[in-house]
């Protein structure tokens, strides 16, 4: 048999940093791909919540916050309506308070 000599083991030796080197960018090369697949699923829920959220043509131009500032202009006016008819009908109330009080003196 013969002995390895100096220079074949350093040879094995840079070998097997060269082979470590090359996994370690494999790994690297499917973390990226796996961080980039994280990044695609996250960038089309983002789409998928502005999408609901705002008006565009994908929804109809009826958007959740649309839908809120109709809803709130309409609790808003159904609430004029109820302040006026309250005021309507005490005034009416206090008027015909006063027709019947000023009828009886």
């Amino acid at each position: 048999m013969s002995q390895t000599t100096q220079e074949q083991k350093d040879i094995q030796e840079i070998k097997g940093d060269i082979q470590s080197i090359r996994q370690h960018l494999a790994n690297i090369k499917l973390d990226k791909s796996i961080e980039e697949g994280y990044r695609l699923e996250l960038n089309r829920k983002m789409d998928l919540i502005v999408n609901s959220l705002v008006d565009n043509d994908f929804n109809g131009k009826n958007g959740i916050i649309s839908k809120v500032r109709n809803i709130e202009i309409m609790v808003l006016s159904h609430d004029l309506y109820w302040k006026v008819l309250i005021t309507v009908i005490l005034a009416g109330g206090v008027l015909a308070g006063a027709i019947k009080y000023l009828v009886k003196i």
